[in-house]
Formats: C-alpha cells, sequence, structure tokens
C-alpha cells in the first residue's frame, strides 16, 4: 500500500516536471524566433547607405559635443552585430 502511494506521487512529480519543462521550451522557442527576426532585420539594414543614413541622423541630432562619442559607440555596435551574425551563421544552420 505504501509502495503504490509512493509510485503514485511520483508519477505526478514526473507530470508535473515534464509540464514545466515543455513551458520553458515554448518560451525558449519563441524566444529564439523573436531572435531569428531580429537577425534578419540587421541582415537587410547593413547595407552602407543605410548605415551613413543612421550616423547622419545621429550627427544631426547629437548637437555639437557628442558626435564623435555616438559614432565611436556606433561603429562598435556595428562590429560587435557582425560577430555576433557570423557567430550565428557558422552554428545554425540555414533552413530550406
Amino acid at each position: 500500500m505504501e509502495l503504490a502511494l509512493r509510485r503514485k506521487r511520483l508519477i505526478l512529480r514526473s507530470e508535473r516536471i515534464r509540464f514545466e519543462i515543455s513551458l520553458r521550451g515554448t518560451a525558449l522557442q519563441r524566444r529564439l524566433e523573436r531572435f531569428d527576426q531580429i537577425t534578419a532585420i540587421a541582415r537587410k539594414i547593413t547595407s552602407k547607405s543605410v548605415l551613413m543614413t543612421i550616423v547622419s541622423a545621429v550627427l544631426y541630432f547629437s548637437g555639437s559635443k557628442r558626435p564623435m562619442r555616438f559614432i565611436g559607440r556606433g561603429l562598435m555596435w556595428v562590429s560587435m552585430a557582425k560577430r555576433v551574425l557570423n557567430l550565428y551563421r557558422t552554428f545554425v544552420p540555414r533552413q530550406r
């Protein structure tokens, strides 16, 4: 009797844990889908003309003291984004 009760508790616990894992997996899948969307957008805007437009807008709206700081940070972020995209392309196979 005690063994059957313990078995029932373990089965219920196992089912609960499986459900929690599936919820976390679904949340992770949504995040990865969002990341895929963001990388697709980033690939579209990595052209030089768009980049120059963004830099020009930053220079225009930043005032006189901040342009170099914004340019430096912007170039750093572009460089990091390109590296991340290259890593992503290396490790994630394309779906066809």
